[in-house]
């Protein structure tokens, strides 16, 4: 694992140029130093490959071809990962990057086999024009090149690509709607591609690019019923996506909407669903639903609009391990559920924060020993210690004669034995303690009850 966490150091420093920090730190390396001048085949052929792939993206030739040496022998660095470099040359920052292209190639076998890989990697590049029209007339394929473009948007590549012919793959099209590069898919209808409305309309509603939706649908006549839309469209629940699709003529059932921009966690497009579209929220798996994110805003918006709860909201919000949503929902007088339920879904997770802040705001234990037994399939001792100080009742004798006992790590079952040891010496103490928190808890609910009250008073 060291070693691993300093050679990710070293090719870091490579990929950065900065081979000198590089040699700094092989001169550490653990366990033993290597010097400016040693073989790195000691180190493995994956470790050279992973040197070398830094020190093609980042370093110049002649730094790549120094390592190379020292990565060259038995064991060392194999051919293909010295096909590998290519990519990396030729998406390399350095101004000789050409040069190092063509020393890879020289390593070679001729024939070697040149791969879309090469020209998309170049593709990615702010000069992508320039590195292609340098690097397809030396035999590599320009389709992931074409792919890249599109997905970057870089019309002037695209238009060089494009007129070598039109492509008609549907793919990168839904790809370069999908990152909003509009300019893009009109340089491509300017080459003549066959742009399918509906997937670039979906495409762009996926990630809530209004701009390129407005275009598909205007000017490549994209349907707004169409299903593939409608499906994007409540994936993201994007307020101004929606309205302006409502507006052209987007008919959808508000329900949907609803279901939709509850999973999604958006308030402001709740609102618009009940108040526009008449959508009703008199359902207790909404809140459920919006309890499993954690969204404090979403539920305060369902209540208003009269979205009723259950014991099951404060169990969701503890599955996943948000602390204000379960303070909220407890201030609000949201019902505690009396089954320990939300405890057991806190030691799944093993969320000690979790469980301070149930057994802080007073939530039931449930059936003795229940959520106990429940930590004590988790196996971890810091669960288990924990639930111990809060108070949780714990049927000493079920726990030691739990037939999976024996299976448990040896320093749980030393320490489960030791605390019901330590509980026959003192029978009172835990009786006790737990009498003493119920009483604050108790107490405390008193004071958020009274707060509600005045709240409510006041609003009045």
């Amino acid at each position: 694992m060291v070693e691993d966490a300093h050679l990710s150091a070293v090719a870091a420093a490579l990929h950065t140029g900065r081979p000198g920090l590089a040699e700094w730190l092989l001169l550490r390396w653990p366990g033993r130093a290597i010097g400016r001048t040693d073989s790195l085949v000691q180190l493995g052929p994956n470790a050279c490959a992973t040197l070398l792939a830094g020190a093609a993206i980042g370093c110049d030739l002649a730094t790549l071809s120094a390592l190379h040496g020292r990565c060259t022998g038995p064991g060392g660095a194999r051919q293909e990962s010295v096909a590998n470099l290519l990519p990396a040359a030729a998406s390399s920052p350095t101004a000789d990057w050409q040069a190092k292209v063509e020393w890879v190639e020289s390593q070679l076998a001729p024939g070697f086999i040149r791969t879309d890989h090469v020209g998309a990697a170049a593709a990615g590049c702010p000069d992508a024009e320039a590195r292609l029209r340098w690097l397809l007339p030396r035999g590599y394929p320009a389709n992931g090149a074409l792919y890249r473009a599109f997905y970057n948007g870089s019309t002037a590549a695209i238009d060089f690509l494009l007129g070598r012919g039109p492509s008609t793959r549907h793919v990168a099209f839904i790809d370069t709607a999908r990152s909003g590069n509009l300019e893009a898919l009109k340089k491509a209808r300017e080459h003549g591609c066959v742009l399918e409305a509906s997937f670039v309309a979906s495409g762009a509603a996926i990630n809530g690019h209004l701009p390129v939706l407005v275009w598909a649908v205007e000017e490549l006549g994209a349907s707004v019923q169409d299903r593939k839309l409608i499906k994007s469209v409540l994936g993201r629940c994007d307020m101004e996506v929606m309205q302006w699709l409502w507006r052209r003529g987007l008919r959808v059932d508000g329900q949907q909407v609803v279901e939709a921009t509850v999973r999604c966690g958006k308030a402001p497009v709740l609102a618009w669903a009940v108040e526009e579209l008449g959508a009703s929220l008199q359902s207790h798996g909404l809140m459920d639903v919006a309890a499993a994110s954690g969204c404090v805003e979403l539920m305060a918006r369902m209540r208003q609009h009269g979205c009723p709860w259950g014991a099951r909201t404060v169990e969701e919000v503890a599955q996943g391990g948000c602390e204000a949503a379960l303070e909220w929902l407890v201030e609000q007088g949201c019902p505690m559920p009396d089954d320990g339920m939300p405890y057991k879904a806190a030691v799944a997770h093993r969320d000690l924060a979790t469980l301070r802040c149930l057994a802080r705001l007073g939530c039931p234990w449930g059936p003795s020993g229940a959520v106990f037994m429940a930590g004590l399939r988790v196996g971890r001792l810091p669960v288990l210690r924990l639930l111990l100080s809060l108070g949780c009742p714990i049927d000493w004798e079920e726990c030691l004669k739990w037939h999976f006992f024996e299976y448990l790590p040896d320093k749980v079952r030393k320490w489960l034995r030791a605390a019901e040891a330590a509980q026959r010496r003192a029978p009172g103490a835990a009786e006790e303690g737990a009498r003493v928190r119920s009483e604050q808890q108790l107490q405390e609910r008193a004071e958020r009850a009274a707060q509600r009250q005045k709240q409510s008073e006041l609003r009045c």
